[in-house]
């Protein structure tokens, strides 16, 4: 997070996420599945409400592996929409 309090996004090379490979290699089906999870994204978020279940001024610890993690994981809380906007 930046001081103005918004997320910083951070460009990534290709290389960085193995799992679709890249190159001549590259999974065809790629922008396929990465246009289902925003989808499934923006349906859940849309009907529920996600919250940091964590005290507040905590900082979650990252670890690195195949992919980035969060040691102990990431709790949250979620609630069910009661009107969708």
């Amino acid at each position: 997070m930046v001081e103005s309090g918004k997320w910083k996004f951070v460009g990534m090379v290709s290389f960085s996420y193995p799992v679709f490979q890249t190159g001549p290699r590259i999974c065809l089906g790629k922008e396929m599945a990465f246009m289902q999870m925003k989808r499934l994204v923006a349906d859940i978020l849309r009907r529920f409400t996600v919250v940091p279940a964590v005290d507040q001024g905590v900082e979650p610890h990252y670890f690195s592996f195949l992919t980035s993690q969060m040691q102990g994981g990431f709790p949250v809380k979620i609630h069910q929409r009661l009107y969708l906007d």
